[in-house]
């Protein structure tokens, strides 16, 4: 009861952190019967708490033991919270004998048809990439299936965390749910060690097909350069909408392959358009420029925003002035106690979660108090969902200033809107070209 009160909270606070959340793949996650399921690690707490609401089925953690604390604390995450305590040689030394019982605990789980979640980097680092992995969801999983006498038929479920940005409030969140890993099939007679390394291979396989996977941050900046200037054309041409985020994902794959195929058989090409792309986003920093497409709106675009700002306006008001205080204090005390940035997303959303719940049952009493009655129950969805209004409005409002600041740099300083253009222009073509020769080599 606690664990699905909490799931449910957990979810609509999600749902506020984030702009946009999209799950694809739920077919993939078996209805019944032991699962582990898997995923990459680059925000810390915030992503057991995605995984887990992505989820129907309850799921059980492994987590650090040092975050658990002790005695009763410890008990009651455990018991309320499904989680189960791991102690990483890196960070607990002395403590390490104790994973034997977090394997009998996990055996008891899987044999009884539970299922597990567990993070195989072992480590929580931002970055668009996977680390290597630790082979203890290999023994894990291999144990139980063998203590049921491969029979249990154990899966192995791997799910990406796509994040547009983790940290940042208001981001985009695409969960790739990929075709799960049968565990039985990896054990064919041979040595542990040989059976271990192959089940963390597959489990490694299995996530690079759900996550974008870019091997140093050097590729990245490229990547992230190339979408900011490409990323609107090639959505139109393969008809991806804005909101369609596992359409961009397929995009974004062939992005990083492109870039990939070309610094390896082209490697002076590549230096060169990196020169380029820095010198064009040079400019652009130089200005402060944020807004990604240049596309101009229709005169009937322009009028239906006009007409939904207009009347919206009322509804933002009244979300903002129902959400404003906790909502300062969530941005306060990040702001006060949370120095990690890796922290940040995860631990707005458990302040958010704390200070919205306490503001809403406040103001619920408060109504009771002066005659509202049961009506006061209508309180908090209202004043949820009129918070999300009002952080719609504000994003449409953030755009239309963006493309308003663009229009006037362009207008007012003629200079370096030639240049800008300019320099646009010739990146635009060029990525264009390549495009096409890396679509002829994929046909060929």
């Amino acid at each position: 009861m606690v664990y699905t009160l909490l799931k449910f909270l957990t979810r609509i606070s999600l749902w506020a952190y984030f702009r946009r959340i999209q799950v694809t793949g739920k077919e993939n996650i078996p209805a019944d019967g032991p699962c582990v399921f898997v995923g990459n690690h680059p925000s810390t707490f915030t992503d057991p708490l995605v995984m887990a609401t992505s989820i129907k089925r309850p799921v059980y953690f492994l987590t650090a033991g040092e975050y658990m604390g002790k005695g009763i604390v410890k008990g009651f995450l455990k018991r309320f919270f499904h989680m189960i305590p791991v102690y990483r040689p890196t960070t607990r030394p002395g403590d390490a004998h104790k994973n034997t019982h977090m394997f009998s605990a996990c055996y008891a789980h899987l044999a009884q048809g539970r299922s597990l979640l567990v993070f195989p980097e072992g480590v929580s680092i931002t970055e668009r990439k996977l680390k290597p992995l630790k082979t203890g969801v290999a023994r894990i999983a291999r144990g139980a299936e063998l203590k049921a006498g491969k029979k249990a038929g154990i899966k192995i479920v791997p799910i990406g965390l796509n994040y547009s940005s983790p940290h940042q409030f208001r981001s985009d969140l695409f969960v790739n749910i990929g075709k799960p890993i049968e565990v039985a099939k990896w054990m064919q007679g041979k040595s542990e060690q040989e059976e271990v390394q192959g089940i963390t291979d597959g489990v490694a396989e299995g996530l690079l097909k759900v996550i974008l996977h870019v091997e140093d941050a050097a590729k990245e900046n490229l990547l992230d350069q190339i979408e900011w200037l490409f990323l609107d054309r090639l959505a139109s041409e393969n008809k991806v909408r804005p909101n369609d985020q596992a359409g961009t994902f397929g995009i974004r794959k062939e992005v990083i392959g492109a870039i990939e195929y070309f610094e390896k058989s082209d490697p002076l090409l590549a230096f060169r358009l990196r020169q380029q792309l820095d010198d064009f986003f040079g400019l652009v920093k130089s200005k402060n420029i944020i807004i990604r497409t240049e596309n101009k709106l229709s005169v009937s675009a322009k009028a239906l925003n006009t007409f939904l700002l207009i009347c919206g306006l009322p509804l933002f008001i009244v979300g903002t002035f129902l959400n404003w205080m906790p909502y300062r204090a969530t941005w306060h005390l990040n702001t006060l106690f949370t120095k990690d940035i890796a922290f940040r997303g995860s631990m707005t959303i458990a302040t958010g979660l704390v200070l919205f719940l306490a503001w809403y049952t406040g103001l619920c009493i408060a109504g009771y108090f002066v005659g509202l009655s049961w009506f006061t129950l209508a309180i908090p969805p209202l004043s949820y969902l009129l918070g999300l209004i009002a952080l719609v409005y504000k994003t449409a409002v953030d755009k239309i200033n963006h493309r308003a600041n663009f229009s006037y740099i362009m207008k007012s300083d003629p200079e370096f809107a030639a240049v800008y253009n300019s320099k646009r222009k010739v990146l635009v073509e060029k990525l264009e070209d390549l495009k096409q020769r890396y679509a002829q080599l994929n046909v060929a």
